[in-house]
């Protein structure tokens, strides 16, 4: 995505004030490199169906994350603290899943659940956030009449 924006701001000979992509550019690293200007980026992201959606109640984009007390809080209002960082992601373990009514729906395999955050995350939290907003699905939606009908033109 990076490079094809810089490309892009070099063809116009100017600078770009909205970037959109699809979920295939959907990264943090992505996001991250996009945020270091002041373009006002919506890249989508397949996981935005997921919230608020009983078929993924368990997911982790049902998880609310507080960054002042660096945890999670799941669905059933139980907290995952953190443990510990590795190759810059943090892990967070809840200690109440032994009681928990909503274990077997929410952990699979293991004794406890388990939620790894990388570096950039609040960035695909933030975009994630945008797309799900009114103003951010209308934004969104304007690349299905500017882009692709491009796209579509060369295929045939």
């Amino acid at each position: 995505l990076v490079p094809m924006f810089k490309q892009s701001e070099e063809n116009l000979q100017a600078e770009v004030d909205s970037c959109k992509g699809d979920n295939g550019y959907h990264s943090a690293d992505n996001l991250h490199e996009m945020s270091k200007n002041s373009t006002e980026v919506f890249i989508d992201d397949s996981t935005k169906q997921r919230v608020n959606n009983d078929n993924f109640k368990y997911d982790k984009v049902n998880f609310k994350y507080d960054a002042d007390t660096d945890s999670y809080t799941c669905p059933q209002g139980k907290i995952l603290n953190f443990l510990f960082m590795q190759k810059g992601k943090s892990t967070y373990k809840c200690a109440e899943c032994v009681q928990c009514p909503a274990k077997l729906e929410c952990i699979k395999k293991s004794k406890y659940k388990y939620l790894y955050r990388g570096g950039h995350e609040h960035l695909v939290e933030q975009n994630r956030a945008k797309l799900l907003s009114d103003e951010g699905r209308r934004e969104y939606q304007k690349r299905m009449y500017t882009v692709e009908p491009v796209f579509w033109q060369y295929k045939i």
